[in-house]
């Protein structure tokens, strides 16, 4: 009962006392918002004697009670055994016995109804009613009240009946009845077999109520064919918990309202509610309520909240696990076509588990947009989706997470430390959000963003704190993506930034890259991605003290075909820790006609060549690269400017109207044929700077043909203005300077 000192009844305790004392020395009630239909009588009921009547139901049918009365019950015996028809205007008052205690209404007749309301306005207050353990329920009402003419329960414990309150929808010989204006207030509303509270119709309240160990909280099933439905109705400050089902189920609903309403340890879903242009809202920002911990029972797949319609909004809500729950998920929403679903300024988190059943991998997920034609939108800076084996799952319509925070990042908001923060479905938008990992999660760690095809990430930041690991990336772009669009993002620190695995036609513009194993990642055939404006800069982080290639963008595995234009990288001698290995601007292996154009490659300390390496190398174009062409790039203070490593036909072409430039690199250009494949090119329009004392060769070209006898490596130039002759290693190699192209 909520007067024994529970926390929704704390907030009315004092009202309830103050109300039974106006009604016993004034003898008139005015409920709240209620006007009285007259000014009333009140007559008293007390069952050891001393009263007008013995019963309630003696009262009820006295001709003397009439509309507008007030009915006070004493609290006698405590116990008033019969059933109740309300057929009158009136209000029925318990007595509270030393101010906490009021007396019970048990049924007399378990299959009949403790209490049936048949008219309105009518208030309830102040009772514990109990006992229909058969066909009959707590309260039933089938009454369309008016506003402020409503039909109120009020500060009552309805327990141990099949049903607690059932407001009923009714299709009475083709006339449809439709129940409203029904106020269920600080009421408690426990252990009853079946459901707490079934109601239907609209405009209706529930109000600062505990609703537990019932099969299902709050239930509310659209009966096909019959009309049962509920709209405009609202469910507000309640507490929802341990319920055998459901803590809230409402199906095929309109234009309700659940807020402030926390609903945890219910054995199955947390809240189901389908319809459209519903909302549940928390208290507001910085006082999330909460949904939690459902799904005691284990079963598979359910979810803490599911949602689906158009038009619904969910917000300033903390949906969770504590426990990790294998099978529980946190929120599923199934878009229908019409207006978006909104997800705002939420937290959801605890998700994280994952095992193998019968070959399947059955994963926990924060949030699973589905679409049946709709589109959902998660938004709002202060969201928070993290610890979850998957973030977010997004469908194929175009949904939408847009959080607000850009160049507004904060600690702790954002999508984090998830092993996958968002799949994407096709067409997905992603902007303004911020997406981290913490220190701890680095080998558990897959992805960021998963991305589909059509999928757009714009002005999104993306940081990896943990420890450097050979895992982990921003953005994955996988096999058969095509059309994806990254714009305007910022990463930092990840092993691989973004990574193309058998992608096509996708394109990165102006974004930055720092601190990375390798920065952008085509391989197995990713053809035809364009990559412009970016600026790519910071120690590359080495791994495990590996001296082996790190690249900015590496192009291997027969991609073909791709561009890189008007981009910049600051390449460095070390990393933040001081180790060294081959640095690379752009790392080509494997492919074939890829362009790079109107590019700067820079090192801002200045080169430091030691022969036996590592180097810090602007572009390489390493085993079986034919055909790339290297367009209006300027290179400066590297080790090597370009390296071609067996690969033929690589044009290296200046800007042809007024020469770009290769200052002060210890080598502009070096051709060498390890695989009995030669390297061959051509080079021309560039305005060279060279100091010998950074090149023990004291030649700013070295061409290497000694392990292809029978095809000689050769480079043809011209206009090449300043130092450009070259060190042959033997009779293999050649450097041909020819009168032009």
């Amino acid at each position: 009962m909520l007067v024994y000192g529970s926390k929704v009844s704390e907030r009315k305790v004092c009202r309830v006392v103050l109300v039974t004392f106006w009604i016993v020395f004034a003898g008139v009630f005015v409920l709240r918002g209620v006007p009285e239909v007259r000014a009333g009588n009140t007559w008293i009921v007390d069952n050891t004697g001393g009263g007008d009547f013995l019963t309630i139901s003696a009262a009820l049918s006295s001709s003397s009670v009439m509309d507008g009365d007030t009915i006070f019950v004493r609290y006698g015996t405590g116990m008033y055994i019969e059933n109740l028809v309300v057929n009158k205007k009136v209000n029925i008052v318990g007595e509270l016995q030393q101010n906490v205690n009021p007396p019970t209404i048990s049924s007399a007749q378990p299959d009949t109804h403790v209490i049936e309301i048949t008219t309105y306005p009518v208030l309830i207050e102040n009772f514990k009613i109990t006992g229909a353990t058969g066909l009959g329920v707590g309260v039933y009402s089938e009454v369309a009240a008016e506003e402020y003419n409503e039909v109120t329960l009020q500060n009552l414990e309805i327990y141990s009946n099949v049903k607690g309150i059932v407001i009923n929808y009714v299709n009475d010989g083709g006339q449809s009845v439709i129940p409203s204006y029904h106020v269920i207030d600080s009421c408690s509303i426990h252990d009853n077999y079946f459901s707490g509270i079934e109601i239907y119709g609209e405009n209706h309240r529930i109000r600062e109520c505990e609703i537990y160990n019932n099969y299902n909280g709050i239930l509310s099933v659209a009966m096909e064919g019959e009309g049962g439905y509920l709209s405009y109705t609202e469910i507000e400050d309640c507490e929802v918990w341990g319920n055998g089902g459901d803590g809230i189920h409402i199906s095929e609903s309109n234009y309700n309202r659940i807020k402030g309403t926390d609903v945890w340890n219910n054995d199955h879903e947390g809240i189901f509610l389908s319809g459209d242009h519903n909302a549940i809202e928390g208290v507001g920002s910085g006082q999330l309520s909460s949904i939690y911990d459902n799904n005691q029972a284990g079963s598979l797949a359910i979810w803490d909240l599911h949602v689906s319609g158009e038009g619904n909004i969910i917000k300033y809500y903390k949906i969770y696990q504590s426990t990790h729950r294998q099978n529980t998920r946190g929120v599923f929403i199934v878009a229908e076509e019409g207006e978006s679903n909104i997800i705002e300024n939420c937290e959801v988190f605890g998700y994280y588990w994952s095992y193998w059943d019968g070959g399947e991998e059955k994963r926990g997920y924060g949030i699973f947009l589905l679409s049946e034609g709709g589109v959902t939108e998660i938004r709002g800076s202060d969201t928070k989706i993290y610890d979850n084996y998957v973030g977010v799952v997004t469908s194929n319509s175009g949904d939408v997470i847009d959080l607000g925070s850009y160049n507004n990042y904060r600690s702790g908001y954002g999508i984090f430390n998830n092993w996958m923060g968002v799949s994407c479905g096709d067409y997905t938008e992603i902007k303004n959000a911020y997406f981290f990992t913490t220190s701890g999660w680095a080998y558990q760690y897959y992805a960021d963003v998963y991305a589909a095809s059509h999928v757009k990430i714009e002005g999104c930041k993306f940081a990896h704190f943990a420890l450097f690991s050979n895992v982990g990336r921003a953005i994955y772009i996988g096999d058969g993506v095509h059309s994806v669009s990254v714009r305007d993002c910022i990463f930092n620190r990840y092993y691989i930034e973004i990574e193309l695995y058998h992608a096509s036609y996708n394109s990165i513009q102006d974004c930055t890259f720092s601190s990375y194993h390798q920065g952008i990642y085509l391989s197995s055939s990713s053809t035809y991605n364009e990559i412009v404006r970016c600026n790519f800069f910071g120690a590359i982080a080495v791994y495990n003290n590996d001296p082996s290639v790190y690249a900015s963008v590496v192009i291997r595995d027969f991609s073909d075909h791709n561009y890189v234009n008007d981009s910049s990288f600051d390449i460095p001698n070390a990393d933040s820790a001081g180790k060294r290995a081959n640095f690379v601007g752009i790392y080509i292996n494997g492919s074939e006609y890829n362009e790079i154009n109107n590019c700067e490659f820079f090192n801002k300390t200045g080169s430091d060549y030691d022969d036996d390496g590592p180097w810090t190398n602007g572009i390489w174009c390493a085993y079986y690269s034919d055909d790339n062409d290297i367009l209006g790039c300027d290179f400066e203070n590297l080790d090597r400017a370009v390296v071609v490593e067996s690969s033929q036909e690589i044009d290296i072409f200046g800007d042809d109207s007024s020469n770009s430039d290769m200052k002060y690199c210890a080598v502009i250009l070096y051709a060498y044929d390890p695989l009995l494949y030669a390297a061959k090119g051509r080079i021309k329009n560039y305005n060279i700077q060279w100091s010998s004392s950074s090149n023990p060769f004291n030649k700013p070209v070295r061409i290497d043909g000694h392990d292809c006898p029978a095809m000689k490596s050769r480079f043809e130039y011209h206009t090449l203005n300043g130092p450009h002759d070259a060190y042959i290693n033997d009779d293999d190699s050649e450097w041909v300077e020819t009168t032009g192209w």
